[in-house]
């Protein structure tokens, strides 16, 4: 079967392609957060009738959520420089179906030469990722310690 020349599995394909690689740093990331949990919290849980379900909505879920925070912010704005992997498997095709805004900025600067309209995406781009990271630094002030 040929996934990436089908329109409507070339975008599926890809993002699970991009995905395979970001897995490993998340695991890690993940794993490290769950370990510096103190494990006299998950004690005195179950020591008070707590359910594995209770234990990690209350204590295992508050602990890392500095880290949630940062793979959440992490992941929202390198999904917006995914790049590379388009681009070595499908340069936005079949038919454009695997075109992101990374992809169609490279195009039209590279590709037809429109440096302005590219700019123009580009700066775009930026106030998105700027409007992001000012949610991030909202969250943060409000409590969302990082």
């Amino acid at each position: 079967m040929n996934f990436l020349g089908n329109p409507s599995q070339a975008l599926p394909a890809v993002a699970f392609v991009d995905n395979w690689h970001w897995w490993g740093f998340l695991v890690v990331l993940f794993l490290a957060a769950m370990g510096s949990v103190d494990r006299s919290l998950y004690e005195a849980a179950r020591v008070d009738g707590a359910s594995t379900w209770r234990e990690f909505w209350h204590i295992t879920l508050p602990g890392i959520r500095a880290t949630l925070l940062f793979v959440a912010l992490m992941t929202i704005i390198w999904s917006l420089l995914a790049f590379d992997y388009v681009y070595i498997l499908t340069q936005g095709g079949p038919a454009g179906a695997t075109e992101l805004i990374s992809t169609l900025l490279y195009k039209q600067a590279f590709t037809l030469n429109e440096a302005g309209y590219a700019a123009a995406m580009g700066v775009g781009m930026t106030s998105v990722v700027l409007v992001v990271v000012g949610a991030f630094l909202w969250l943060r002030r409000r409590g969302w310690e990082v």
